[in-house]
């Protein structure tokens, strides 16, 4: 065996060491913020894509200077969709793309994103400094991702912003007698 062998076994073990306090519910914050540090490798990932995360670990990662990170955690299902603003106006396109797509693991239900974020969405004008995807690409994931309100529609048929009213118009086939849409012809 190599001595290149022996360091990516190495690797690969202090690694596998880390997820251990990663995905540990009893560690403390402090702990699980160091853990997103990139010298870490993927147990911060990991962690922020698929646990449930103090707060403090929560404003670490929404802020982090690591872009793999705020992607982790716009697709983590157990961070309350309200403080998932950020990723929203997010300078990379990648991590607003994320956001839309939704959870990683969809469970039966998905909690919606609140209406500033889908607005957010709805009216940016650029996909990112990244250029790597479009605003009307980002966009095109919400509907799909089952994160926006039923209610929606009905509520933002009258929004200030044309863009936010041509959504909710599109969105006409999902309007029931119980959901109708107050129209105002006076």
């Amino acid at each position: 065996m190599s001595d290149s062998d022996s360091d990516s076994d190495s690797d690969s073990l202090r690694e596998r060491w880390l997820r251990g306090p990663a995905f540990n519910a009893a560690a403390p914050a402090d702990v699980l913020t160091r853990l997103l540090d990139e010298a870490v490798g993927e147990a911060g990932l990991l962690k922020c894509e698929g646990r449930d995360l103090p707060g403090a670990v929560i404003d670490a990662a929404l802020h982090h200077p690591a872009e793999r990170i705020r992607r982790a955690l716009a697709r983590n299902l157990h961070v309350d969709p309200a403080r998932l603003a950020p990723p929203a106006s997010d300078p990379s396109g990648l991590v607003r793309a994320r956001l839309a797509r939704g959870p990683l693991r969809r469970p039966r239900y998905v909690r919606p994103l609140p209406d500033d974020i889908l607005v957010t969405f709805l009216t940016a004008q650029d996909g990112g400094q990244d250029g790597k995807v479009t605003a009307q690409e980002i966009a095109g994931e919400l509907l799909p991702s089952r994160q926006v309100r039923l209610s929606f529609p009905r509520d933002m048929a009258g929004h200030d912003h044309p863009v936010v009213r041509l959504y909710a118009a599109s969105l006409w086939r999902l309007l029931t007698a119980a959901c109708p849409v107050a129209v105002d012809l006076s």
